[in-house]
């Protein structure tokens, strides 16, 4: 706003003549310039407040339009049909509109769209404030980058008729140079389905896509073949092409069901179940391969049980815990440890010859023994025994855990004047350390877990003499 007034000097004070003037002049600026200039940034060179005429000025400058030509339904999709969804005989029939004139409200979004897409450089957190302030008096929304050169919009709330349609029809959602809204290319995805040309008007968009017939097909193939396979395996066929998660489950070419340890798949590598050595896959246990029943030998002194088949259920593996039932003195849950052949295993072998919990009782008997737990989902001390072995064991030299499963190692020195302490280390690492400032009659301990097929050692810091060595194993 200009004050004239202003222009007044000290020496006009009494020139009432010309203090009028100048009055008369201000009401004339006030109503006729101000007014018009304050009006003007109001309805036309402020986008969030312009007017219908502002908003086609906006439109010339940014060069969209803001009345579309267009094949497509009425924006009101006022479809004739019966019930929720206006069904009709399968199909829905709309009135054809030759020109979407949007609303003032919509122009307005278009237009501001139209903006942010030419003046900014588009970054995942400038799209999401880009949408979230265009779209604030509609509800939440956001931008997700799908790490693959495509980018995806949510919106929580319905978006108008118009601006669909238009979406449909043009580019203006913010987005990177060379970043697609949707599957780059337009082929199918299972993630992002078909991009927005193919839903273009084939009569008046040149850049309207038709539905390929091949990948529509194979879509459907794809669809009823999973239901195929759930509805007669009730678990999926493993392929070939898909990409498979931990501790999913699938059927392999040999019919029988895998769980699957590592991800692997195309985005990684691809490892058939059926014949699988390298730990990506393992087998689940079938019901009808799971438990073995006849007449077993059970020997102390070995810890081996002899029984035709008990080494073949379910593609046994070493760190494997087997269920004994219906002998006199064998019904424990034992780890299997060696499998001689078919028909031999031996069981938690640093218990042979003892009397642990885990020592077999010598005697042969009709029995029952079943596959309780495969070794990577055997729970902590299932099939396992504390187990003394200060006589088979020496300290500084190196022991290996072949169980095929976790163990627990705990190691005591004898009293002594000369004992100073021990260390234990796991595979080459130090886990545990005991140690004495003085020397004297004193007991020092280290323990640690030990994993499958780590290796072990327990040292002295001085001298030690081993008291106890015991193993959960």
């Amino acid at each position: 706003m200009t004050d004239l007034t202003k222009a007044l000097l000290w020496r006009h004070n009494d020139a009432v003549k010309l203090q009028s003037l100048i009055a008369n002049k201000q009401a004339f600026y006030d109503k006729q310039v101000t007014s018009f200039f304050s009006d003007w940034k109001k309805d036309v060179f402020d986008l969030e407040t312009a007017n219908d005429f502002g908003l086609m000025v906006w439109s010339i400058i940014l060069d969209f339009p803001i009345s579309i030509n267009s094949t497509e339904s009425a924006p009101d999709n006022s479809s004739f049909g019966f019930g929720a969804f206006r069904k009709n005989f399968g199909h829905q029939f709309s009135p054809p509109a030759d020109t979407l004139s949007l609303t003032t409200d919509i122009a307005r979004i278009v237009l501001k769209l139209r903006f942010y897409g030419l003046v900014t450089r588009a970054t995942i957190p400038e799209c999401t404030a880009i949408v979230k302030e265009v779209f604030k008096s509609y509800g939440d929304c956001y931008c997700l980058d799908g790490l693959n050169m495509t980018i995806r919009y949510i919106f929580n709330f319905n978006l108008p008729s118009g601006l669909r349609q238009i979406f449909n029809d043009y580019d203006l959602l913010p987005r990177p140079n060379s970043v697609e809204a949707a599957q780059a290319g337009g082929e199918i995805s299972y993630a992002e389905g078909y991009t927005v040309d193919y839903s273009l008007s084939q009569v008046s968009n040149p850049s309207a896509k038709d539905v390929g017939r091949a990948e529509f097909n194979q879509l459907g193939n794809d669809l009823s073949g999973a239901i195929k396979d759930i509805q007669e395996q009730g678990i999926l066929v493993y392929r070939a092409d898909v990409n498979h998660s931990v501790n999913s489950r699938k059927v392999g070419s040999d019919g029988e069901e895998y769980k699957c340890l590592i991800v692997n798949g195309p985005l990684s590598t691809v490892v058939d179940p059926v014949g699988d050595l390298t730990g990506v896959w393992a087998p689940l246990i079938s019901n009808a391969q799971a438990s073995v029943s006849g007449t077993a030998t059970f020997t102390n002194s070995t810890n081996n049980i002899a029984l035709t088949g008990v080494g073949l259920l379910s593609d046994l593996e070493v760190g494997d815990v087997y269920t004994v039932t219906g002998t006199a003195s064998n019904n424990k849950t034992f780890t299997v440890e060696v499998i001689t052949d078919d028909d031999n295993v031996i069981v938690n072998q640093a218990h042979a010859g003892g009397t642990t919990s885990k020592s077999l009782v010598t005697e042969t008997s009709s029995c029952t023994i079943t596959l309780l737990a495969k070794w990577y989902n055997a729970s902590e001390k299932l099939g396992q025994g504390v187990v003394e072995l200060s006589g088979s064991r020496t300290l500084g030299v190196t022991e290996t855990n072949t169980t095929g499963r976790t163990i627990f190692v705990s190691v005591t020195n004898a009293n002594g004047t000369n004992s100073r302490g021990m260390t234990m280390t796991v595979d080459g690492i130090i886990t545990d350390v005991a140690y004495s400032q003085d020397v004297g009659n004193h007991r020092e301990a280290v323990s640690y877990p030990v994993p499958k097929e780590s290796t072990y050692k327990v040292d002295a810091v001085t001298t030690a003499v081993i008291a106890d060595w015991t193993e959960l194993r």
